[in-house]
């Protein structure tokens, strides 16, 4: 697998894939590097900190 495969990879789990399936493909300490202009609610590591939209986070739904 090239780097480009695993990136298009973990974009197509991050849409549609399930928390185990992203956990293959994002280090348990990834760091989102955009977390300090976020809510404290939104910051974290790993890919549960990637899939999971919070409320008032970007990407969240209100509805």
């Amino acid at each position: 697998m090239t780097g480009t495969d695993a990136a298009v990879r973990s974009i197509h789990l991050m849409a549609r894939g399930s928390l185990a399936e992203f956990a293959e493909v994002v280090h348990p300490d990834a760091v989102n590097r955009e977390a300090v202009a976020e809510p404290a609610a939104c910051r974290g590591r790993g890919p549960r900190h990637s899939t999971r939209p919070r409320s008032g986070c970007a990407g969240s739904s209100t509805t």
